[in-house]
C-alpha cells in the first residue's frame, strides 16, 4: 500500500517503473495524448463517444494506507489539479463525464482532506459529471454528493461489489 507521489524520484521507491509500463502497454488504446498523465500518475481521461469523456483516477493518492500521503494529502500527484482542467475542458466542449476510480471519495479509506477537495470539484462541475463509478467496498452500493451550502443532491457514485 505504499504509493510514491510523482515528486518521490528516488529510483529505489519510485513508481515510474510501473507507470511507464502502463503508458507503453495501454498506448496504443489510448494514444499519445495520454501519455504524460498514465507516466506522471496513472490517470487518464478519454473521449469514448461524441460527447462522452471517461477520467479514471489513480485512487492510491487518496488511500489512507499510502504512507507516502503523510507528506501532501491534498493533492501528491496533481491529479485533482489535473482534474479540474479536463472539467473545463469537457465544459467548454459540451461533453458529459463519468469518473473511474477504485476507492470511492468519503470512504474511511480515503484520505479526508483529499475527499474534501473532491468533492469541491464536483460540486462546482456538476452539470458536467453525470455518474462516478468506483469498487472497493465489496457492498453493492451508491453515493449521493452534496453541494455546498445548500445541500442539493449534485452527483451520484455508483459502487460496485466483487467476488471476493
Amino acid at each position: 500500500d505504499s504509493f510514491p507521489p510523482p515528486s518521490v524520484s528516488a529510483e529505489e521507491a519510485s513508481m515510474s517503473w510501473l507507470y511507464s509500463t502502463l503508458s507503453e502497454e495501454w498506448g496504443h488504446w489510448l494514444g499519445e495524448n495520454h501519455k504524460w498523465s498514465i507516466t506522471h500518475g496513472a490517470y487518464y481521461s478519454l473521449n469514448v463517444a461524441p460527447g462522452l469523456r471517461v477520467i479514471s483516477l489513480n485512487m492510491n493518492y487518496c488511500m489512507n494506507k499510502n504512507l507516502w500521503l503523510i507528506l501532501n494529502s491534498t493533492d501528491p500527484a496533481n491529479e485533482l489539479q489535473w482534474l479540474v482542467f479536463e472539467l473545463q475542458l469537457a465544459e467548454f466542449k459540451g461533453e458529459k463525464v463519468h469518473i473511474l476510480g477504485h476507492i470511492p471519495p468519503g470512504h474511511v479509506d480515503c484520505v479526508k482532506v483529499w475527499s474534501q477537495n473532491f468533492y469541491e470539484i464536483i460540486t462546482r462541475y456538476s452539470s458536467t459529471v453525470t455518474a462516478q463509478f468506483y469498487g472497493h467496498t465489496h457492498t453493492d452500493e451508491f453515493q449521493l454528493f452534496y453541494s455546498y451550502p445548500d445541500h442539493s443532491p449534485s452527483s451520484v457514485a455508483y459502487i460496485a461489489p466483487s467476488v471476493t
